[in-house]
């Protein structure tokens, strides 16, 4: 279920938490944002993997890099960034930087956490352990809701969800 009732602006990721297999087993993550009633135009979402413990699947491998979002058919608005990096600073290394900056002035009150924006998928290399998906709000990489170019609110730094890798 979304994230109904609220009271502050979230992105949540379905499921919170999952099991899988090393390596090689594929996980796919919904992103539900929910602007928490607020009318909003843009949504940043940026977003760290770590890369010991998986890799991203390219989305879309007509285009150049990888796109590591699949975005909702059903909604009508323009990616205006879907991105994955590896961190090369000290802040961010060791990491898969997803970056998804999307822009609607149409469906946005559809993000009400009911709805899935977009997915994600990983795949598990062999590393055992648990990690997490967290979502950023460091330096020009914050994740936050947008109306006319202004901040409405932003999403603080959190842990989105928790993967834990098992050996088969």
């Amino acid at each position: 279920s979304g994230a109904v009732g609220l009271e502050t602006a979230v992105v949540e990721m379905v499921p919170a938490q999952l099991s899988i297999s090393v390596p090689g087993d594929t996980a796919t993550v919904s992103l539900r944002p929910n602007s928490g009633g607020a009318e909003i135009d843009l949504l940043s979402l940026f977003a760290s993997v770590d890369t010991s413990f998986f890799s991203v699947v390219d989305q879309d491998r007509n285009q150049p890099g990888i796109q590591p979002f699949r975005m909702n058919s059903l909604l009508t608005g323009l990616v205006l960034r879907d991105t994955l990096l590896v961190g090369a600073d000290s802040l961010n290394a060791g990491n898969y930087l997803l970056d998804l900056i999307y822009y609607d002035q149409a469906d946005t009150g559809l993000l009400d956490g009911e709805i899935t924006l977009a997915e994600f998928q990983v795949v598990s290399r062999d590393t055992v352990g648990t990690s997490a998906v967290t979502i950023d709000h460091v330096g020009n990489r914050q994740s936050a809701f947008y109306c006319d170019g202004e901040v409405v609110t932003l999403i603080p730094p959190q842990t989105g969800m928790v993967i834990s890798t098992l050996p088969r």
